[in-house]
């Protein structure tokens, strides 16, 4: 099984644009949190909706970012079927993945 079938490739390649998707939107959140938050413009009635929400959402998706990323570094070279988890120091990426996803 030398070669990947469309859809283990076709997943496998972009894996990487979805864990930068994760991040942009995680960043934007972050940042609209704070801003709203800064100086405390928002009426406590709405800070809620408008500073704990994106901050809760931004932190799931830099956690779902950096396990995919660990996702992506897990199988960087494999040809079989795709592993959810595995220890790989060894491979390019997954400590500096696993710290983004252990920090998240």
């Amino acid at each position: 099984d030398m070669v990947l079938d469309d859809d283990r490739w076709r997943w496998r390649h972009t894996v990487s644009y979805w864990v930068c998707v994760c991040y942009i939107l995680g960043s934007m959140l972050f940042v609209a949190g704070s801003a709203f938050w800064y100086k405390h413009y928002v009426h406590e009635s709405r800070q809620r909706a408008l500073v704990v929400y994106p901050f809760l959402l931004g932190s799931i998706l830099f956690t779902v970012g950096g396990y995919l990323g660990m996702f992506q570094a897990i199988n960087l070279g494999r040809r079989g079927a795709s592993k959810l988890w595995e220890w790989s120091p060894e491979k390019d990426g997954f400590l500096g993945y696993w710290f983004y996803f252990v920090g998240a």
